[in-house]
C-alpha cells in the first residue's frame, strides 16, 4: 500500500491558482529554482506562470485575442493578475481589436503605465464602448492619460 501511495504522489499533477497576492518576482524565480525540472505542477501567479519547471511570463495579449475572437462583444478578465506588462500586451491588440465593445479589468494590478498603454490604444480603437479599470492601483498620471485621450 505503501508503494502505490509513493507511485500515485509522483504521477499526479497539481494546478494552484493564486492571481491577485503580492508574489514577488523573486519569490517566484526561488521557485523555480527549488522544484524539480520534471514536475508536471502548474502554479499560475497572474502575469506569470510556473509550468513544468519553467517561470514564464503570461501573453495577456495572445490571451485577450483568443477571447476576444470569441467574445459576444463583453469581455471579462477580473482579477487574472494582469500588470502594466499585460496591460501593454493587451493595448497591442486592442488597437486593431473589432470584437470587443465592453471590457472588464477590474481587481488587477494594471498602474498608471498600464492605464497609458491601454489609453493610447483606445485612440485607435473605435469599437470598445466600456472600459473597468477598478481596484487597478491607477494614480493620478494613470488618470491624466486617459482623461487625455478620450479629450483629445
Amino acid at each position: 500500500a505503501e508503494q502505490s501511495a509513493q507511485s500515485s504522489a509522483v504521477q499526479r499533477s497539481l494546478t494552484v491558482v493564486l492571481h491577485s497576492n503580492n508574489i514577488s518576482q523573486d519569490a517566484l524565480e526561488q521557485l523555480a529554482r527549488q522544484v524539480p525540472a520534471t514536475s508536471k505542477d502548474r502554479i499560475d501567479c497572474g502575469p506569470f506562470i510556473f509550468e513544468e519547471g519553467e517561470l514564464l511570463e503570461f501573453d495577456y495579449g495572445a490571451y485577450f485575442e483568443e477571447l476576444s475572437l470569441n467574445s459576444s462583444g463583453q469581455l471579462k478578465m477580473r482579477g487574472t493578475g494582469i500588470n502594466e506588462n499585460g496591460a501593454r500586451q493587451i493595448s497591442g491588440v486592442l488597437k486593431e481589436d473589432e470584437n470587443v465593445v465592453a471590457l472588464d479589468l477590474d481587481g488587477n494590478s494594471i498602474g498608471d503605465e498600464g492605464t497609458a498603454a491601454l489609453a493610447n490604444a483606445l485612440h485607435s480603437n473605435t469599437t470598445l464602448e466600456g472600459l473597468n479599470l477598478d481596484l487597478n492601483r491607477v494614480g493620478s498620471r494613470g488618470f491624466i492619460s486617459m482623461v487625455t485621450q478620450l479629450v483629445c
